[in-house]
This record gives C-alpha cells, structure tokens and sequence, in this order.
C-alpha cells in the first residue's frame, strides 16, 4: 500500500480492495486536519482482480466508499484523466512447490548424465529456490524442507543410497562434495544482509513498521547465527556472517562420528575430479569414488553390519579381516597382484611424463643399487639432468588423514638417504611420493612432483589414476573371478 501526490493529485494504489478502503479513510482524514477539500467529481477508481482459472483479469470491482458516497470502478475501455501512467503491483516471490517438483521430475527424466542434471539443479532450481526462500518470513522451516527435498532428489539422480551424508552434498567440490547450495545456511544470510540494508536507512517511520513486521523474524536470523542485532555496517555484518558460516561447517562435521568422512576436505588439487568439467574419471566411476570416500563401497561389513553372526562380516577372499575398503585395497593378499599393477602403473605414468617434461633428462626405472655397507636398494626412479639426480620412490597407502602420507614421505627419504654417497659431485634430492588410495596428496607429494617436472595438473591426473586403480580393484574383487589386467587396465 502507497499513496503518491502529483501537484494537487493524489494516488493511491492498494494489492487489496481492504487495504485501498483504508487508504482512502485515512486520506479523508488527513484531509480533514489541514482543511484540505477533495473534489468526488474528479476521483477515479480503478483495478482488476486475477481470475485463478483463466489466468485473466476481472474488472467487476466492490464499489469504493468514498465522502458519504460510494465510488463505482471505471471500465477497462474507459480513459484515465489526469494521470498518464500504467501502475504494477511488485508482490515478494513465494515458493510454488508445484512448479519446483515439475522441474525437478523434467530434468530427472531428461537424457543427461548424473552430473549434468546435477548440474542443471545447481544452476537452475537452487538459485530460484534461493530467491524465493529467503523473501518468505518463515525461511527457517521452508529452507529446511527444500533442502530435504533436493537432498533425496539428487541421491536418486546420483544413484547414490539413502546413507549418503548430507554433507557431502552442500560441500563444495573443490573440498569434495557435490556443491549443492545449502539453502537453510544463505538464505538466511541473504535475509539478514536485507534486513540490516533497511536498517541502515535511518528513516524513523521505517524503523517503526520493522519493529512490527520484521523485527521478531531478524532477532530469530541473529540468535542463530549468533551475531550482534544492533549491527548494520556492510563490513561487520559480511565479517559476523563468514564468522558464522565457517561456525556451521565446524558443527556440522561435528555432528559425524566418522571424522574420516572429511579427510579430503582440503584437498583441493586432489578433487579436481570432482569438477563439473573435468575428464579425469567419468560419471560412473565418480559415483563410486564418491561412495568409496563416504565409507559406503560395497562390502560384506556395509550390507551385514547389523548381522548377529561376526563372520557375515569377515572378507569372502580369506576370512581373516572384517570386509572394509581399506582390507581391500591395503590389506588382503588375495587381490595383492592388483595392487601391485596400481603401484607399477602410477610409477611408469610418473617417468613418462617426467620424460616429457623435462629435456635431456635420463630417467631410470627400478634400478638396484647396493650401498657401501652392501644394502641393496632399489627405488623406482632416479632421474638424472647433468649434475643433478632426483630420486623418488612412489607408495599407494591409505588416506584417513594427511599425516600418514607425510610420514611414508619421510620413511622414503630416510630409506634411500643413502644412496646419496653413489652419486659424487652431484646434488642429490631423495623423495617419497605417496599417494593416498582414495585420491589424497600431501605437501611432500607435491614437491616430489614439482622435482620431477610435473605440474599441479599432472598431480591431480595421478590423484585420479589411483583412485581409478581402486575402483578396478574392488570391482575385482567383488568379481567371481581375480582377472589379471592388460597394460591399459588403469587407462
């Protein structure tokens, strides 16, 4: 509701025939204290009302009761005097559950791969349900239900189970998530940064309708995210909000027993086959890397953990160990061969792409050596470039956290330490260069690379091929028969 003066004419324009009745009431009033006159003879009234049904407009409006008289609405066809302007009523957005479930069952059938219409949900349903959420005044519960509902609808997209944690899904994929807003979160930060620009007009009659209207619905916004009310400086609401933000990430990891679910969460270059455009895996091998990293790869300890019988949970290969990821690809000796090829593999990618990336270079490849105490080593590469000798021997190891990459880094160097005494006159660098079995690199990792001549990019292709190596491992491995591969079996 408004009212707007042009000269000695007055508007005033209503979204509700109540509410331009009060409008008008008020107007005559005021009037009436000044000792103003309205002349009725040059009054008009004019609307329409929407019909649901048709989607047109009817113009048969109540009559308007106006000066001890009432006020009948002009036809459509009749001319507007006095004013040349055509008005619009802008309502807030609302969220039509109707219109938002069609399009989610229209890219849910569309002819798309799992990531593409994951994509399309980002880029497309979110941030419309991010508008229309954070324009409600019940943003908490309706952010909640929307964020429930995309949840279920991606894991089906996904091909994911029920037990795949939310989290992962708001998590952004360079922390290893599938980047999916989280709605609850922003949009009540939207809100607050809205209800603290209105707060900053300093106008007295604003301030009094948003102490009636939307003062209860800011305070809520504020005690959860634990933030001063009475702030309105841009700078200190945007530092109140990102303090508040990195507070949810840290409760919400919390709230998970399984810390490991988080391991990667850091590892940015690790994740790049996560992006939406990356080629480093494809869609299927992506949706089980992302169950492998969420403890949710197929195995006899997920489909029997609530058996009463121990043993429905023991490794079908050989009975020694409980079935888990790690007993697969670290442990049972039944698939050793596998794990092998991936250890062989990775190596030969890193000589040749070493080769390639650095002229001249002469790269030897599992070379015994024997040390003045008569200790035979053998390292896998050593690459040599003029008086300069790099060596480097590569490890696949498990990946609950960074620290146990960076001490097999360490054991490496100190095995091979010395081997320095073999190259005289030379500088000689020795580097361990593990790789986590889930695709997780460590600062030493990196620099073994960088020694190397390979780029970021080459160590995130690596990261991938590792992880690929697991999958092919436990596809094996749940096969009814342990396959050898041939050379490309990791390509």
């Amino acid at each position: 509701m408004s009212a707007l003066s042009f000269a000695d004419d007055i508007l005033l324009v209503s979204d509700t025939f109540e509410g331009l009745q009060g409008l008008v009431c008020q107007t005559e009033a005021y009037f009436d204290n000044v000792d103003l006159v309205i002349n009725p003879s040059k009054s008009q009234y004019f609307g329409w009302r929407i019909n649901h049904y048709t989607h047109g407009k009817q113009y048969d409006l109540p009559r308007l009761q106006f000066q001890d008289s009432d006020l009948a609405s002009i036809a459509p066809d009749h001319p507007i005097k006095y004013l040349g302007l055509e008005l619009f009523v802008n309502k807030s957005p609302n969220v039509n559950p109707a219109k938002a479930e069609s399009l989610l069952k229209l890219i849910g059938s569309a002819s798309l791969k799992p990531f593409q219409k994951l994509r399309c949900i980002r880029q497309l349903v979110a941030p419309a349900l991010l508008y229309a959420v954070s324009n409600t005044l019940d943003v908490l519960n309706e952010s909640r239900r929307w964020d429930k509902t995309l949840g279920m609808r991606i894991k089906t997209l996904m091909h994911l189970p029920t037990q795949f944690p939310r989290s992962h899904i708001w998590l952004p994929s360079r922390n290893g998530g599938l980047g999916t807003l989280q709605l609850e979160r922003v949009a009540q930060a939207v809100q607050f940064k809205s209800l603290c620009r209105l707060l900053r007009l300093g106008d007295p009659v604003v301030d009094v309708l948003f102490d009636e209207i939307l003062g209860t619905c800011h305070a809520r916004i504020a005690s959860v995210f634990e933030v001063p009310v009475g702030i309105t400086d841009p700078k200190s609401v945007d530092a109140a909000l990102k303090r508040a933000a990195a507070k949810w990430w840290t409760d919400m990891r919390d709230m998970y027993t399984n810390k490991d679910l988080f391991a990667h969460s850091q590892q940015q270059r690790a994740n790049a086959w996560l992006y939406h455009d990356s080629k480093l895996l494809n869609d299927r091998d992506r949706i089980r890397a992302l169950r492998l990293r969420t403890n949710l790869a197929p195995t006899r300890t997920l489909y029997n953990k609530h058996a009463s019988d121990p043993a429905a949970r023991d490794c079908r290969r050989c009975g020694e160990r409980p079935e888990t990821a790690f007993h697969i690809l670290q442990e049972c000796e039944v698939i050793n061969l596998s794990r092998q090829e991936r250890h062989n593999f990775v190596s030969r990618q890193i000589a040749r792409l070493a080769k390639e990336k650095v002229p001249g270079a002469t790269v030897t490849e599992e070379k015994v050596f024997t040390t003045k105490e008569g200790v035979r080593l053998k390292p896998d590469l050593v690459l040599q470039v003029g008086k300069e000798v790099v060596i480097v021997d590569v490890a696949v190891t498990w990946d609950s956290n960074e620290g146990i990459l960076k001490q097999k880094c360490k054991d490496k160097v100190q095995k091979y330490s010395s081997l320095k005494g073999l190259f005289p006159g030379c500088s000689v660098s020795i580097h361990g260069m593990a790789f986590g079995a889930r695709a997780m690199l460590c600062r030493e990792t990196m620099d073994a690379g960088a020694a190397m001549g390979l780029s970021p990019q080459d160590m995130s292709w690596l990261a991938a091929c590792v992880l690929r190596g697991g999958l092919i491992m436990l596809q094996r491995f749940s096969s009814r028969v342990l396959g050898r591969g041939g050379p490309g079996a990791y390509l």
